[in-house]
């Protein structure tokens, strides 16, 4: 599907991965609608495109199933960006399911309503839980029980029923350990690139809970973007694809990547663990790369330099804007 031209809408585009998206099919001279209540996005995530002509900001919240809809008019595809936070969704199940769950329904609901021809979900490899094999694929066990992940499983099984109903077309794209530049570095249970590079950069040491040994599938930001991209432009009726590295990376590499890279004196605190279970997470993208040609194009190394230089960057402006460190207290 060449997507010139299409009126498309980011449900959370001023968010993380939604401003990523954004900025590509604004690239792809698409018209593209941002619809966000900024609970977590920025404008400033979207600096870089705010004066393109071609895109439109509602301020609005998923649950606002009118003014959902209203925007919806005209839409031809729709991403679902909106989630709350996983820690956010264990302190609070009940936000959780409304948030991620009845928002999604309220969005499917709307995208029937007004014809759209594709939705497109964030989904997440959290929903695997502990693998039974590597690199795990679609094909794996849906093993975890968390609420954030039961309201995956739940978009998911959403979308087969709005699809089988109404033949609304979809993908999903699971999403393994996201970082970069623009990533949310504020809060304690950020990811743990970011938690790191923000440790070390404030002359912390990095905090390493058990071995170490433990490791992820870490995918730049710019990579899970530009797979969105892709699914948009497929032809594909449905779809669930892993977007990965298939490569793996432990808790001790990426925290010494990271020390090597701003100050190489600082020595990781290791905290004891009762029962630690070495965890891995290796996905294979090999549905993704045979079905939407997506293969990741950023390596470890260059992303972590560029959110490295990211972040930095972002430091001395606010300490700037505020006179002092405003880091350090974080």
């Amino acid at each position: 599907m060449d997507i010139k031209g299409k009126n498309i809408l980011v449900l959370g585009g001023a968010g993380f991965v939604g401003s990523y998206i954004t900025e590509l099919l604004l690239k792809e001279n698409a018209n593209v609608v941002v619809y966000d209540n900024f609970s977590r996005g920025t404008l400033e995530n979207l600096k870089n495109v705010k004066d393109n002509a071609k895109l439109k900001i509602i301020t609005g919240d998923i649950l606002d199933k009118e003014k959902l809809n209203n925007t919806m008019t005209n839409i031809d595809i729709v991403y679902n960006e909106v989630a709350l936070w996983f820690s956010d969704c264990e302190a609070n199940p009940a936000k959780c399911i409304e948030t991620n769950f009845n928002g999604f329904f309220n969005a499917l609901e709307c995208a029937v309503l007004n014809n759209v021809k594709k939705v497109i979900l964030a989904s997440s490899a959290s929903l695997y839980g502990t693998p039974e094999y590597l690199p795990f694929d679609e094909k794996h066990p849906m093993n975890d029980s968390s609420f954030y992940s039961t309201t995956k499983i739940a978009g998911e099984r959403l979308l087969k029923s709005f699809n089988k109903k109404y033949n609304l077309n979809y993908i999903v794209l699971r999403y393994m350990n996201i970082y970069g530049p623009r990533q949310d570095y504020r809060r304690d249970y950020t990811g743990i690139v970011m938690k790191t590079i923000r440790s070390v950069c404030n002359g912390d040491k990095p905090i390493i809970y058990g071995s170490g040994k433990q490791t992820m599938d870490l995918t730049y930001v710019g990579d899970i973007a530009r797979a969105n991209i892709l699914a948009a432009k497929s032809d594909l009726s449905t779809g669930v694809f892993n977007i990965s590295t298939n490569k793996e990376t432990s808790v001790n590499d990426l925290v010494s990547e990271v020390i090597n890279r701003i100050d190489s004196s600082i020595i990781p605190e290791h905290i004891t663990t009762e029962n630690e279970l070495i965890g891995r997470r290796i996905a294979s993208y090999d549905l993704a790369k045979n079905c939407l040609g997506y293969a990741p194009q950023v390596a470890l190394d260059e992303g972590l330099s560029k959110t490295i230089k990211w972040y930095k960057n972002k430091k001395i402006i606010n300490v700037k804007q505020e006179g002092k460190n405003v880091f350090l207290s974080i």
